[in-house]
């Protein structure tokens, strides 16, 4: 397998609209490594900091047209998978095998369903003033899209690892 980095979107389809496009070239000039990029509507500039004891844990906010959260991982020669939280998104930190089992994955006859059933959630999104970042949280509205049902893609490939 080929080396890569993986950038996951939280909220939206990458780079869905022009202006997304945009902000997703703002995010690659700025990125500096961090393992969760914000990118916020109303920043003057990008922030960066650390994310508690771990040296490792930074993150990064940039402006953005629309509020999204991106993590990043890292895939290495041999499937394993690192960055922030990857044995939760990927079952024993690999993706060996995720690919197939995505593309030959049915659910009464389609991959796809419609989804996120609720309109809305709420997030703890950064937020900057006097030079200090913070936690608040928001009420976050969803735009409904084409999604495979997470629970069922785990259920089998879990079932793949033992």
């Amino acid at each position: 397998m080929r080396p890569l980095q993986l950038w996951l979107p939280f909220l939206h389809h990458p780079a869905s609209t022009s202006a997304m496009k945009r902000d997703q070239q703002r995010v690659f000039e700025a990125w500096g490594g961090e393992q969760i990029v914000w990118l916020m509507p109303g920043l003057a500039h990008p922030y960066g900091w650390n994310e508690g004891q771990d040296s490792l844990d930074w993150r990064l906010a940039v402006p953005a047209t629309e509020l999204e959260c991106v993590q990043v991982y890292h895939i290495d020669m041999y499937g394993r998978v690192y960055g922030y939280r990857s044995p939760r998104g990927f079952p024993g930190s690999k993706v060996t095998g995720l690919l197939q089992d995505w593309l030959h994955m049915h659910t009464g006859g389609s991959a796809l369903v419609w989804a996120p059933a609720r309109p809305e959630m709420r997030l703890r999104v950064p937020t900057f003033a006097d030079g200090m970042m913070t936690y608040t949280e928001q009420c976050i509205c969803l735009t409904p899209d084409y999604r495979v049902p997470l629970p069922l893609y785990m259920q089998r490939v879990t079932s793949h690892l033992f």
